[in-house]
């Protein structure tokens, strides 16, 4: 029991990641919100990876962040990543 419990706790320690640390984006894959790091739709990708529709409105709207904006490795936008995650919803 304690060496399941272990695994799991060290799966979650490591699965976590800060969204906030730079990534090295040619290491990532197509529907990673990180691909829109150091762009002007990351705030806007952190809303839509975490559910926040209130922060998805206030970018858009007061904003004017564009909804279409591609990301340069493989050309997704996020409306792409959110149908692609099932979040038909934001």
């Amino acid at each position: 029991m304690k060496k399941l419990i272990s695994i799991c706790l060290l799966f979650c320690l490591t699965s976590c990641y800060n969204q906030e640390t730079q990534v090295d984006k040619s290491k990532l894959l197509g529907m990673d919100y990180r691909l829109f790091q150091s762009t002007p739709a990351w705030e806007l990708a952190k809303a839509v990876k975490s559910g926040d529709i209130k922060k998805i409105k206030e970018e858009v709207i007061q904003k004017k962040v564009p909804v279409d904006y591609l990301e340069s490795r493989f050309g997704h936008t996020l409306l792409m990543m959110a149908i692609y995650n099932n979040e038909y919803e934001l």
